[in-house]
């Protein structure tokens, strides 16, 4: 829940600032502020204390409700009124894609650092030969 308050409270400053900047560079700098905080959660470890993690979640609210209802208004106001539905359509298929997409991409990266880290060497050959496979295996006996 305040991840979503503090993404809606960043779509009202986004507003004020782009009556002061190119909405270009307001849609930047959100962007930006997202990239931090998800790159700064590499740094994060089991044992992080709890308001670090929300810091960084934070950032990445910020950043992206910004960046989302700059770019959502750009994309309403530029189609005529008769038009209105297509380009909310083709701008929420745009978000799901792309959210899909990377969390795919990501996800995969993920589990594959996490086989290589950390898992003991039984349950790393399962989730290879799973992974390559695509058909799950059963574990081996202890």
């Amino acid at each position: 829940m305040p991840q979503a308050i503090l993404a809606a409270g960043a779509a009202f400053v986004g507003s004020a600032l782009v009556k002061r900047y190119p909405p270009a560079h307001v849609i930047t700098g959100g962007l930006l502020t997202t990239a931090t905080g998800f790159g700064l959660t590499v740094f994060l470890a089991p044992a992080s204390p709890p308001l670090l993690v929300a810091t960084m979640l934070g950032l990445v609210s910020l950043g992206a409700g910004m960046a989302l209802a700059l770019s959502n208004d750009i994309i309403m106001s530029s189609v005529r009124p008769e038009r209105a539905g297509q380009a909310a359509a083709t701008s929420e298929t745009a978000y799901e894609v792309g959210t899909t997409l990377g969390t795919a991409v990501l996800g995969g990266l993920l589990v594959s650092w996490y086989t290589r880290a950390s898992s003991p060497e039984p349950a790393r050959s399962v989730c290879r030969r799973t992974c390559s496979t695509g058909r799950p295996r059963r574990w081996p006996k202890p």
